[in-house]
């Protein structure tokens, strides 16, 4: 099994959501630390959104494995960002028989 290549930093966020006044609510996001990890892209699809069509993206995110109670192990619906780049996470696994890393699959969305 070859090492994955950790060269790219990114920051774990967590969803915040506050009311907007009318009913629904604001998401912000909360910084909780940084990984570096290894960014692994996968065959694309454009939806419609909202009010435009949007880009989405799935990636394989490999990182450093944190046991699955510590404040930076990521979880499903937090965020890593890289940049201006936010990728939603869908699910965490270990990577491989012995939890050095671990895989994280998510979404990039981008409005087109």
């Amino acid at each position: 099994m070859d090492l994955p290549k950790l060269t790219v930093k990114m920051t774990l966020q967590n969803p915040v959501r506050s009311p907007d006044g009318g009913g629904g609510y604001n998401t912000t996001w909360a910084d909780l630390g940084t990984h570096w990890a290894q960014v692994s892209y996968r065959t694309g699809r454009t939806a419609s959104g909202e009010t435009s069509p949007v880009a989405r993206q799935p990636v394989e995110i490999t990182l450093r494995a944190t046991p699955p109670d510590h404040p930076m192990h990521p979880k499903p619906g937090q965020a890593l960002v890289q940049g201006a780049r936010r990728y939603i996470v869908s699910a965490v696994s270990p990577n491989g028989p012995t939890p050095l890393y671990l895989t994280c699959l998510a979404e990039l969305e981008v409005t087109v």
